[in-house]
């Protein structure tokens, strides 16, 4: 059962969504009944309306997921020290005990 998005379920106008599974209302073409079309999240016009038995003639294509936000282009910072700094460091210690010698 493939999950979609309700921004991929527009592409399918003979699909609709009610309390987060995706049913097929028809085998093709558009579907509408009373002003309402597919390819929607119909559970608002549908609850109260219809009994939930309604569906039960209707495949269940798959459920609705939540769209995922696209990865950030640039990793989060860390707390890590820079490397130079780092580098830095080790060459002052390095001098001190260098001198001692």
């Amino acid at each position: 059962m493939p999950d979609m998005t309700l921004e991929q379920l527009k592409a399918y106008p003979n699909y609709a969504a009610v309390s987060g599974k995706i049913y097929k209302m028809a085998s093709s073409g558009t579907w509408s009944h009373n002003g309402h079309t597919g390819g929607k999240d119909l559970t608002s016009a549908f609850q109260g309306k219809h009994p939930m038995s309604y569906l039960s003639s209707k495949e269940i294509i798959g459920n609705v997921i939540e769209s995922t936000p696209n990865p950030p282009i640039n990793p989060p910072t860390t707390n890590k020290p820079n490397n130079i700094i780092v580098i830095i460091i080790i060459v002052v210690i390095l001098y001190y005990i260098y001198k001692r010698l």
